[in-house]
């Protein structure tokens, strides 16, 4: 259930939220795209991303792959996927704010 909205937050937060936030809003919404309740979903967007920054067992592998296949233009090689994991973990830290 989204918080009560907190307008001064709103003004504030990272666009990532942000966009994430309007998600929510417009799928909890009585009418066809409203999100004017966004700004009561922020801690559910962040829920949401701090709940994906760990990949678990069973997709780390493939998203590991995935991830060392951009860094290094095809190569599996183990140090490419261990990037790929940081690479991934910094940008949720970055939506996040906890640089």
């Amino acid at each position: 259930m989204a918080d009560p909205i907190n307008t001064e937050a709103a003004e504030t937060v990272n666009p990532i939220i942000e966009r994430a936030a309007r998600a929510l809003a417009r799928r909890d919404s009585n009418g066809p795209g409203d999100e004017s309740e966004w700004p009561s979903y922020t801690n559910d967007a962040r829920a949401v991303l701090r709940a994906i920054r760990e990949p678990f067992d069973a997709f780390d592998e493939p998203l590991a792959q995935a991830g060392a296949s951009v860094l290094s233009g095809g190569s599996d090689h183990w140090q490419h996927k261990q990037n790929a994991k940081l690479v991934w973990q910094a940008m949720i830290d970055a939506a996040l704010g906890e640089e």
